[in-house]
């Protein structure tokens, strides 16, 4: 799917969220500094020149019902849920479909530029994708729900 927005709240901090400890990462995301997509790169209103449209385009997920397959199908992480939640058994489907829903946005909008990494040009995607009625939700292993969603998120416009 895909939608226009308008407002696209960014910048050097939100960029900086990649430096933030995680699960086995105490330093942030390790391609931080290492690809050429990642940190330190310009930002969003560097890359694009937002007083001309600019559209994100997003790929729905059912992360709870993956979740909820795995927790049936391994008894043994009954106790477990963040083994249910794992992006590495589940992300490979995630970039497929979503890769379907850029090649449709492209074939509409073939003179627009596409980032798949919109976190990294500092947008706050939380934000960003708020305007279309979605909360995203962070730490979701925490609480199982097998309705539970979660998003691809690109965007797309004129590069300045």
């Amino acid at each position: 799917m895909h939608s226009k927005v308008k407002n696209i709240v960014h910048g050097k901090k939100y960029q900086n969220l990649c430096r933030t400890p995680y699960h086995n990462h105490p330093k942030g995301c390790p391609n931080y500094g290492k690809r050429a997509d990642c940190p330190p790169c310009d930002r969003v209103d560097q890359k694009f020149d937002l007083n001309k449209p600019v559209y994100v385009i997003y790929t729905e997920y059912p992360v709870g019902e993956f979740a909820e397959r795995m927790r049936a199908n391994h008894p043994e992480w009954s106790n477990q849920p963040r083994q249910w939640y794992n992006c590495i058994r589940w992300q490979g489907i995630a970039r497929k479909q979503h890769k379907q829903d850029l090649l449709g946005f492209q074939r509409e909008f073939p003179d627009l530029v596409v980032d798949q990494n919109p976190e990294a040009l500092g947008v706050n995607v939380t934000k960003l994708m708020m305007q279309l009625g979605i909360d995203l939700e962070w730490n979701y292993h925490e609480d199982h729900d097998p309705q539970r969603k979660t998003y691809r998120v690109s965007i797309a416009g004129t590069l300045n």
